[in-house]
């Protein structure tokens, strides 16, 4: 249920600042969700940049769940 409502969140908060395409991934106990939000750049003949923040690990991992900070950046540096 908590992983549903921060996939929400973020869905809400990036989709405010464009489309967010929903990439899933494997199934079963290793499936998963990535969230995509493309941005222009401000020099397009760069190449684009990705930057990424996971939420928590895989279900039923022993991964904790501690990765607000890295959210926290990634949305400041979609927002800004």
């Amino acid at each position: 249920m908590g992983l549903m409502a921060v996939r929400a969140y973020l869905t809400e908060q990036l989709g405010a600042l464009g489309p967010v395409e929903e990439h899933h991934f494997r199934e079963g106990t290793d499936a998963g969700t990535n969230l995509i939000l493309r941005l222009p750049g401000q020099r397009p003949e760069l190449a684009p940049l990705l930057v990424a923040a996971h939420y928590d690990g895989p279900l039923h991992s022993i991964g904790a769940d501690d990765n607000a900070s890295g959210l926290a950046a990634l949305i400041e540096l979609a927002v800004h």
